[in-house]
């Protein structure tokens, strides 16, 4: 009975692993997310090389957007393979904020692609306080991906003070002596009337003083 691996040769490569001076071809990697090309390159006797981050308008987010060398190629066992990761798209489509609450805003833009700027605050006659009045860029507009948005929150309508309130007749307030003068600077007739009655009451009283004294 013969020995247990009797005629394998000494040195001969295990089952699966390529023999000394094999090449191996390098598998297609693009579109794969990160995590499977890593995988995919080890267990294919690679080594992982650089990996880089860049824009693409094809190839959607974390997925292997370009690699080195390509696929196809022949490499030695444990040679490395770069690849590039992509970051989606350099532009990003403005996502409508109006009317949105305040604690809704940063959700609703990190799902865009975008984050939350500078934040205003204003009275609106008509929309609640909190929530979303005015947003810079607009919505529908395009925007560099990781680019801010700014916004502008309602502070509800704007309080109504009472009624006469803080009004007070002063001598120089054009409710002063009003009525005297109706609410203007020129007597009214009635006043030109009355200072007339005094004149001649005046003169009347005047005329009898002097009888009085000559007589």
């Amino acid at each position: 009975i013969s020995d247990e691996g009797e005629g394998e040769r000494e040195g001969e490569p295990a089952e699966g692993e390529p023999a000394e001076g094999e090449q191996i071809t390098v598998p297609n990697l693009i579109n794969l997310s990160r995590n499977t090309a890593e995988s995919l390159i080890v267990s294919s006797g690679f080594t992982i090389g650089s990996v880089t981050e860049e824009y693409s308008e094809t190839v959607q987010i974390d997925r292997v957007v370009m690699q080195t060398p390509e696929p196809g190629t022949l490499l030695a066992p444990g040679d490395p393979i770069t690849i590039a990761v992509s970051l989606g798209t350099r532009h990003v489509i403005v996502p409508d904020l109006n009317g949105k609450q305040e604690s809704e805003i940063e959700t609703t833009l990190l799902a865009a692609g975008l984050l939350l700027g500078a934040v205003y605050e204003e009275h609106h006659p008509e929309m609640a306080a909190g929530r979303v009045i005015r947003q810079d860029p607009e919505a529908g507009s395009e925007a560099l991906r990781h680019s801010q948005v700014d916004i502008t929150l309602s502070l509800g309508p704007e309080p109504v003070a009472d009624e006469g309130e803080g009004e007070e007749d002063t001598e120089d307030s054009p409710g002063c002596c009003r009525g005297l003068f109706n609410g203007s600077d020129a007597p009214s007739k009635a006043v030109k009337r009355m200072l007339g009655d005094w004149l001649l009451i005046g003169l009347a009283l005047l005329s009898v003083k002097t009888l009085s004294l000559v007589y």
